[in-house]
């Protein structure tokens, strides 16, 4: 008799276009989801949806058609997506993952690297080494992760009673290099912070680049903690809490076929923590 086979299950990872080529993230995640996924017999492929700076519903629902997301067996949806996109996608018919905090509401499962304690684990750090003029630096407002990051810090720095206004921080999205760094400087000159916090670590070389225009010696006149999500032994000095992507995304591929085999049971978010990592780039001051 011939050997029975298992016709192999396809999956999607849906991201913005080049998203995996200009984002050390989402390359980490499509390397993860498709070593755990092809492990067990099964298939990844990248989905891109177009950039356009406006979509309607209407469009969406034929581009969804277009690129036939509803034949997949599980839909993975990464971090970024426009709100309209995540909306129809929603609507689909099919198993679904956001790689990412969830929308209100949202029928589906989400796992995501816990930004929230890191952003908090980062903060008490620099508080327990005698630190009290912090400047957050990220972007506060583009994405949900980001409006959680900054909620996390409000959080803790309320309670010991540091400035939590967003004049005080650099929370706006910058676009140019010159741009970021003339923001940078104005808040230098004026709040002399004694660390920084940088929650994207797509800023971090922007960071460093400002601190050696500007002569910041690192940890000797300022610290830094920075959310590390790169695998990038470059940046092992710098202190950073554990942003596990590559673990999340094996976590996401095994919930995925956890969930079909149990269609009815509750949708779950998962939050993924890592240690944190002391380094060398943070000292103790007196507050």
């Amino acid at each position: 008799m011939d050997r029975l086979r298992v016709k192999p299950r396809r999956f999607l990872f849906v991201t913005r276009a080049n998203a995996v080529r200009y984002s050390s993230m989402n390359r980490i995640m499509e390397e993860s989801l498709r070593d755990r996924l092809e492990q067990m017999g099964n298939v990844l492929q990248l989905t891109e949806i177009p950039n356009r700076p406006e979509w309607s519903e209407t469009s969406v629902s034929r581009m969804l058609e277009q690129m036939e997301l509803f034949y997949a067996d599980g839909l993975f949806i990464s971090f970024g997506l426009p709100d309209v996109w995540e909306r129809c996608i929603l609507r689909l018919p099919v198993p679904k993952m956001f790689i990412n905090f969830p929308p209100i509401g949202a029928e589906a499962d989400s796992i995501i690297w816990d930004v929230y304690d890191a952003v908090q684990q980062s903060l008490l750090h620099l508080l327990a080494r005698g630190h009290r003029r912090i400047l957050y630096l990220g972007d506060n407002a583009t994405h949900r992760g980001y409006r959680l990051r900054w909620t996390a810090f409000q959080e803790i720095a309320s309670q010991y009673r540091l400035d939590v206004s967003e004049e005080a921080h650099l929370t706006k999205r910058y676009a140019g290099k010159e741009s970021f760094f003339e923001a940078f400087r104005e808040k230098w000159t004026a709040f002399r912070p004694t660390a920084l916090l940088c929650s994207i670590h797509d800023d971090l070389n922007r960071v460093l680049d400002c601190c050696e225009r500007l002569g910041i010696r690192i940890p000797d006149e300022c610290s830094l903690v920075c959310l590390d999500q790169t695998e990038d032994s470059r940046f092992h000095s710098i202190a950073s809490p554990g942003i596990l992507v590559r673990e999340t995304g094996h976590r996401a591929a095994d919930r995925m076929l956890w969930r079909i085999a149990n269609l009815h049971m509750p949708y779950e978010h998962i939050r993924v923590r890592g240690k944190f990592r002391i380094g060398t780039s943070v000292n103790f001051i007196n507050p």
